[in-house]
């Protein structure tokens, strides 16, 4: 692949006449002169030389990168969870349907994963296992949703704690989102999202 820097064309104003359109002389150079004029003292300034520069690069397919190549495009293109705003809608909606708020929340591939929110037991007043079986499952249509309903169904079941089974529910949605933002980490990942977005490296990995 050839990278070009540099103009290909120019265009001057000279003495008054039409605009004049300087073609590149060549493939490999060529010159731009510019005609400055100023009118009120009809004086003309003409300078300037400017050389096209080639830059040749080989350019590679991830899977052509070297390991160490592989490690810096991965980490420069998958610094940011590309799900993470559908993660947190899920999230919320599902709080959402006990009139509970997320207040906060954070999680890093390979790191920790934490939510917090405002619930109190009053929040699960009369609430029991045919109502939490009741419960849609999929409110935002994220996948995220069905992990969430499954723990707090499946929590409250099993100890009949409905706080408890919500909490539960929430550590184990913001886990899976940090579980699958480390997921984008891997080659397989990192191969498909490149075929598919037909992104290409120089032998560094950086993307051309």
């Amino acid at each position: 692949m050839v990278a070009i820097a540099g103009k290909l064309t120019a265009y001057a104003h000279i003495a008054g006449l039409q605009n004049v359109k300087l073609e590149a002389l060549n493939d490999r150079a060529f010159r731009i002169i510019w005609f400055f004029r100023d009118f009120g003292n009809n004086y003309l300034f003409c300078g300037g030389l400017e050389t096209m520069r080639y830059i040749q690069t080989p350019v590679f397919k991830f899977e052509e990168l070297s390991d160490k190549a592989k490690a810096r495009a991965t980490n420069r293109l998958m610094d940011e969870h590309f799900w993470g705003a559908d993660s947190l809608a899920s999230l919320e909606a599902f709080a959402g349907q006990f009139n509970i708020k997320v207040t906060s929340w954070s999680y890093a591939p390979f790191g920790s994963a934490e939510i917090d929110t405002d619930a109190e037991n009053s929040h699960f007043r009369g609430f029991n296992l045919k109502k939490a079986k009741a419960l849609p499952e999929y409110p935002t249509g994220y996948c995220l949703d069905y992990t969430l309903r499954e723990v707090f169904v499946k929590e409250f079941e099993r100890a009949g704690d409905a706080l408890q089974a919500f909490n539960d529910a929430m550590d184990a949605g913001i886990k899976e989102a940090r579980d699958d933002w480390e997921s984008q980490y891997s080659n397989e990942y990192m191969q498909e999202h490149c075929e598919a977005n037909n992104y290409e490296f120089d032998e560094n990995g950086n993307l051309i």
